[in-house]
This record gives C-alpha cells, sequence and structure tokens, in this order.
C-alpha cells in the first residue's frame, strides 16, 4: 500500500516510472507486510530487493533500518536509516526509526532530536509521540512525558494502550490519582484481559 501512494504521487507530477522503481514498490510493501506478520528473513529479503531495484527508495532503507533495529544490529540499522535520511530527509519515519535505534543505544539526547524532528515533519505520527514522551519519562521529564501521551490520545481516542501507558506516567508524578481517570477509560474501552488486570492492579494501589 505504502508503495502504490509513492507510485500515485510520483506519476501525479508527471515524473516517468521504471517498470524497476514499481517492482521496488511492491517489494517494499511485501517486505513491510511480511515484517508485521513476524516473517523477519523473508521480510529482510523483499526490502533488500526493493533496495536492490531503486537504489534511492528511500523509504526502502528505512524499513530495512526498522527490521535490522528489530533483530538487534543497530550498526546495519543506523547504516540503513542514515541513507533513507539523506536520500530524502522530510521521511518521519527515518527520523522516528533512528530515534528507536539511538534508544537502544542509550542516547536520549539524539533520541529526542530524531522524535522531534519526525512530529515536526508529521505532526499525526503518533508513534513518534510515544516514543518521545518514553525517552521523556526515563530522562524523568514528566510532565513533557504526559503532554507527548496526550498527543497521542488526540489521534487515537479509542485506544487503550495509549490511557493505560499516560496512566502509568501519572502514577509517578506528585499527584498519581490523576491516573484514575485514564485507568476508568482503559476499562471502558476494552476486552483484552491483560489490559484490564493491568488496570484494575493500578486501581487498586489508588484506592
Amino acid at each position: 500500500m505504502a508503495g502504490a501512494l509513492l507510485a500515485l504521487a510520483v506519476a501525479c507530477v508527471g515524473t516517468p516510472v521504471t517498470s524497476d522503481e514499481l517492482d521496488a514498490l511492491d517489494a517494499l510493501d511485501r517486505g513491510i507486510e511480511l515484517r508485521r506478520q513476524g516473517l523477519m528473513r523473508r521480510a529482510y529479503e523483499e526490502l533488500t530487493e526493493a533496495v536492490r531495484l531503486d537504489p534511492k527508495l528511500a523509504e526502502a532503507y528505512a524499513e530495512r533500518g526498522f527490521l535490522y533495529h528489530l533483530l538487534s544490529d543497530e550498526s546495519h540499522a543506523i547504516d540503513d536509516l542514515g541513507r533513507a535520511i539523506k536520500l530524502d530527509s522530510q521521511l518521519p519515519i527515518g527520523y522516528n526509526y533512528r530515534g528507536m535505534v539511538f534508544v537502544a543505544r542509550g542516547d536520549a539526547d539524539n533520541a529526542l532530536i530524531d522524535f522531534t524532528r519526525a512530529i515536526q515533519l508529521d505532526p499525526r505520527l503518533r508513534e513518534a509521540y510515544v516514543n518521545r514522551s518514553r525517552v521523556y519519562l526515563a530522562t524523568g521529564d514528566l510532565g513533557l512525558s504526559v503532554d507527548d501521551l496526550t498527543a497521542a490520545i488526540a489521534l487515537t481516542p479509542d485506544s487503550p494502550e495509549m490511557y493505560l501507558l499516560r496512566a502509568q506516567v501519572y502514577l509517578r508524578t506528585e499527584d498519581p490519582s490523576s491516573a484514575v481517570p485514564d485507568l476508568e477509560q482503559v476499562l471502558g474501552l476494552t476486552d483484552d484481559e491483560d489490559i484490564i488486570i493491568a488496570a484494575k492492579q493500578f486501581l487498586s494501589l489508588l484506592r
């Protein structure tokens, strides 16, 4: 799907699209889907094929870099993500994924820079807000962590996971009772037993 959208965008500006470029977009889409299914080796093969077919396809490098990160190969991840950003400095996922690599490396400062850049480029990229909120939480900036999760909730107001995350941050503030409305919201939004149990456990600590 992402590849099809890219092809449409290119076609709309009248730039010819080669067969290799179209095949690269198809391979990119397959790689993303395979990664979502947890089929990492096949995902890697498809994303590598996308890069081979179109060495200028920034999103393919970004997605392969993210895959490397998931496989704990941070060195190759940072190389691919750097290449993606060099090819397209306006690619939000490139910064978001690279920020995740910096987190894995313990580099909070550069992670915050990349997550912030991702948000600037795409204010609707929920994952970047969530990722940045986790860095703020780890560095003790609880207010900023709450702010980012509030932004994430505004984008997906029916997500129980987002309310649960914000509640967990509130529990670490000077007013942990602020978590109660979020935990109650969680209970009203989901039938997932694990999430419900977690919310009830947190509520029991506050009552």
